[in-house]
């Protein structure tokens, strides 16, 4: 007996698009830079897919401004309230898909110059001794101890005795 067999042949085609690349970060090294300052990196990109890449950070004192299809300038600018070490995280995103590195930013802290305000005109007695508070006049942003010295073209007016208990800190006119 003959066995009949019967085949069927279906013919479909497989469509298979390429994977979609990610953009490529070139490496960024550890940076420094000083509080209330500026520093600029070129970050260097690739886009396989020839998208446009679009690149951000995570710091909001960290912008980004697009020099080409495959570069882009990274201005770091920390403010006096920025000191001490990050870790930034720079991104490069396309239409659909992402990449990112992390380096260390560490913003060194910078030395402000203390204030002092204009010292209004004093008046003393005859004979009785005035003084002055000078820590009411000065500051310093950094919150640094203070030293106050006086300097006088007329030195028969004032006279600087320090006193023992608060050194360096109350003025006396004779």
């Amino acid at each position: 007996m003959y066995k009949k067999s019967a085949f069927i042949m279906v013919m479909f085609l497989v469509a298979i698009n390429a994977a979609l690349a990610s953009p490529v970060l070139d490496p960024i090294g550890a940076q420094t830079v000083d509080e209330n300052s500026i520093l600029s990196i070129n970050v260097n990109y690739t886009a396989p897919d020839n998208g446009a890449i679009s690149v951000t950070s995570n710091l909001s004192f960290i912008t980004f401004t697009s020099v080409n299809d495959s570069q882009a300038t990274m201005n770091i600018a920390p403010g006096y309230e920025n000191s001490g070490t990050h870790t930034v995280n720079v991104s490069a995103t396309d239409s659909d898909s992402i990449s990112s590195q992390s380096f260390t930013l560490t913003v060194t802290d910078v030395n402000r110059n203390p204030t002092l305000q204009a010292i209004p005109d004093q008046s003393a007695t005859a004979n009785f001794m005035g003084s002055v508070n000078l820590s009411t006049y000065g500051s310093d942003d950094d919150g640094n101890s203070l030293t106050y010295s006086v300097v006088s073209a007329n030195s028969s007016r004032i006279l600087w005795v320090p006193p023992t208990a608060r050194f360096n800190t109350f003025m006396e006119m004779y």
